[in-house]
Order: C-alpha cells, then structure tokens, then sequence
C-alpha cells in the first residue's frame, strides 16, 4: 500500500485536553465515572485522549456524552465538537440511544415494510399446505354411490363417551411463559436493559412513555434517575425506586419479583455533600 492510500490522521482536538484537566481540578477520577456509570475503565481512557479506535463504533457516542454529564460541563458544546472530530475519523453513522418516540416510529416503520414483504410468502405456503392436505389425486372418477355412515355406528352411545385422560395428556400443548414487564416514564431519564444476561439495549425515556420488555428469567437495569420510571409487573405496579437524588446502580427483577437493588448519589450530588 502506497502513501497516497492511507488516510491521514487528524490531529486530538484541544477540547479533549480541557475536559480532563476539568475532570482533574473536580478531583474526579476515571475509576469513579466507570463504577457510577459501569462504562469500562479502559473504554473512559482512550475516549478522554481521543482515541476512538480502542472504543466500540456502536457505543462511543453514548459513552461520551455519560462522560460529559459525570463532569458537569456543557453537554451541546463538547458534544458538538465530538461529533465533528468523530465524522473525520469514522465514516460509519450509527447511534444507539434516541427518543422513545423516536424509536417507536422507527419500529413501526420496519415493522409495515417487512410486512409486505413476507405476506405474499405467508399466502402461498398456506395455498400449498391446503392444497397438499385437502386435495386427493385419482386416476378414474369413481362411479360408486357415497355410502353415508352414521356416527352411532361408531360409537353406540355418544352421550357417555369421553377422551380418556391420558389422551388429554397426550395432546397438550406445553405453553413457554416468559416474564413480561411495563416500564412506564415518570420524569425524562436515561436506561440501560440487560435480559438473560446477554441482550442490551438503552432508552432515554420520556415522561409518559411506556414500553413492555420480555425475558425468560432475568431484567437487570441501570437508571439515571430512581424516581424517573415505574415498573407494573405480574399485573401489579411496583413502588418507588428511589429519590431525585439517587441513581440506580444496579436493579435485578425475576419472576420472584425485585432480587437485587443497588442505589447510588450522581457525582455532582457527591461533590456538593462530600461523600465518597
């Protein structure tokens, strides 16, 4: 590979530089972001040197604006200049977090277009399922009358007979139940969901917005704010998480209901207190 062909690196902005020396002079340390935010610590390092090779493509947008509100600072400027560093270093236009209406359009959208597209699939599986179980092939039309046989040649008394219960048995369909859970928005905040250990997703939840997740045995959450949503689950609504001054570090729901709860002070509110 020739010179020509590679890219050239641009050089670190100078924001990144002013963050960290903010970061310092708050005496807030990277060690205490990762454990309030659960964003890894190597991932917090090389976002703060601009080193976005080391930070997943899918997630850094995400990480660095939960990195500005850690520090306090004006999110919309640092955030701003971010993305105009990261659109001459990556070419690949993802996000990972938008608006729950936002997101609900999007879902509506794919849902009416790949509708479309597999309903005439749908139809004519059906047509050849029907035509291969209701349609009887012969050689010669049969020329001999239709004998009509009566069910109580079959079955002397129908009023007495019933299905033994072993048949019942046999034929019922084992049905998979799967926990279900409402997450309804109280106050604007933000969320992470974890299910069966090994799906994410994260949602900014307006007030007012509700969406139903599923699992087959395990939530577990990560709240910016313990009195931003309240949970319905088993057709009953689950109390107050916490205050307007906490977050939620960790929160684990099964089928027994809450298991685990972790509550934590942002770190602004640990500056203001002093705790730890």
């Amino acid at each position: 590979m020739t010179t020509e062909d590679q890219s050239p690196q641009t050089e670190i902005p100078a924001f990144f530089g002013e963050l960290k020396k903010l970061r310092e002079e708050k005496n807030i340390t990277l060690e205490q972001i990762a454990a309030d935010t659960r964003i890894s610590l190597e991932h917090l390092q090389a976002l703060e040197k601009g080193d976005l090779e080391n930070v997943p493509s899918v997630y850094d947008k995400m990480f660095f604006r939960t990195y500005l509100r850690a520090l306090n600072v004006e999110i919309d400027r640092y955030f701003d200049a971010y993305l105009e560093y990261r659109s001459e270093n990556r070419t690949e236009k993802t996000t990972i977090i938008q608006d729950f209406s936002e997101e609900e359009e999007l879902g509506k959208k794919y849902y009416y277009k790949n509708l479309l597209v597999f309903l005439p699939i749908i139809a004519a599986v059906i047509l050849i399922w029907l035509l291969i179980n209701f349609t009887q092939m012969v050689d010669e039309p049969s020329m001999q009358p239709v004998e009509e046989i009566k069910l109580q040649e079959l079955i002397p008394d129908t009023s007495i007979y019933t299905v033994p219960e072993k048949e019942i048995a046999r034929i019922e369909t084992p049905v998979v139940h799967k926990l279900r859970l409402n997450v309804i928005g109280l106050k604007r905040t933000w969320l992470r969901l974890v299910t069966d250990r090994k799906d994410t997703s994260e949602y900014m939840l307006l007030r007012g917005n509700e969406i139903e997740f599923s699992a087959d045995s395990l939530f577990e959450f990560l709240i910016g704010r313990a009195d931003g949503v309240e949970f319905e689950f088993g057709g009953k609504k689950i109390g107050a998480l916490g205050d307007s001054t906490q977050v939620i570090r960790y929160l684990a729901i099964n089928s027994e209901g809450i298991i685990a709860r972790r509550l934590g002070v942002p770190i602004k509110k640990r500056e203001v207190t002093g705790e730890n």
